[in-house]
């Protein structure tokens, strides 16, 4: 049940993150603001306290669709903004190619 709601969440964000571009800057913001879910998870993982709230299946649900929407959604910010940043158009290539390498290699 786990696997199939990052999947289906992390394709719903890859398929946004074409649809609804951002600036470079609130992408960078987003994915710093994507550390809280080291928290989360750990809270859950430790069982801290308040109990009623991190060892709850309703917020590790809602805490998995959270995080695997935003990692399809950012992540596909990061490989359409990253070419255009560079300015040779070489280069821009040579960044697309890796972004795209490092996005499979990752899967």
């Amino acid at each position: 049940m786990v696997n199939l709601i990052f999947n289906c969440m992390d394709t719903l964000g890859r398929y946004l993150g074409g649809k609804y571009l951002l600036s470079c800057k609130t992408t960078i913001t987003l994915s710093m603001i994507r550390s809280v879910f080291i928290f989360t998870v750990l809270a859950t993982a430790v069982k801290m306290e308040p109990a009623f709230l991190f060892q709850a299946d309703w917020f590790r649900l809602v805490n998995l669709f959270f995080f695997s929407l935003s990692n399809g959604y950012i992540s596909t910010l990061c490989i359409i903004i990253a070419p255009s940043l560079v300015k040779e158009k070489e280069q821009q290539q040579q960044a697309g190619m890796f972004g795209s390498l490092f996005l499979c290699l990752g899967i």
